[in-house]
């Protein structure tokens, strides 16, 4: 019996280190089933790590190249825009300048018409004076002429005139109106 109990004990004993050896075995699975599941996990951070990289790579080359342009941007306005801007600034001075110059120059030249004209007037009223002083001369002469003719003409009256003397009365009287006609015409036009 001896023999049994320890048989049965050992049997016990194993069935019992069976058991263990089966929850050793779920738990190995289940532990090997989980180690599976992270190393699956671990690939995919792993790849996302890779891609994390790849983007930040590409992130850094992006932000150089956009440095890059920047610098050149700052080139290109530092050596090319600025050196314009001043050359429009000089440019813009220049055309104020010619603005104000050409300002000036109408201005005088608005001016020196005005003299001129005036200048044209004043000519105009001393022509017309020397030519009424003219006139008015000559109307003198022409009465005082006409004066001696009617003297004349008493004088003549007195006298017995012939042909020859009343044709060249006719003619001076002809002339007379001639004169008078010239001198009222240019009166009439002062």
């Amino acid at each position: 019996m001896s023999g049994k109990i320890a048989r049965g004990k050992r049997v016990l004993q194993t069935s019992a280190d069976l058991e263990q050896a089966k929850k050793k075995a779920d738990q190995a699975r289940s532990l090997k089933s989980r180690i599976q599941v992270q190393k699956i996990e671990a690939t995919v951070l792993e790849n996302k790590l890779k891609a994390t990289e790849a983007e930040l790579k590409t992130r850094n080359e992006r932000e150089d190249s956009l440095k890059a342009v920047q610098q050149d941007a700052e080139n290109t306005r530092t050596n090319e825009i600025a050196p314009r801007k001043k050359e429009q600034d000089r440019l813009n001075k220049e055309i104020q300048t010619a603005e104000t110059a050409l300002k000036k120059a109408t201005d005088a030249r608005s001016k020196a018409r005005e003299m001129a004209r005036r200048a044209s007037e004043q000519k105009k009223r001393k022509d017309l004076d020397e030519r009424i002083t003219q006139i008015a001369d000559r109307l003198k002469k022409i009465k005082r002429f006409q004066k001696g003719i009617l003297k004349a003409a008493e004088e003549i009256g007195a006298i017995r005139i012939d042909k020859r003397t009343l044709d060249t009365l006719g003619d001076l009287q002809i002339r007379l109106k001639s004169a008078r006609d010239t001198l009222l015409g240019a009166s009439t036009t002062i």
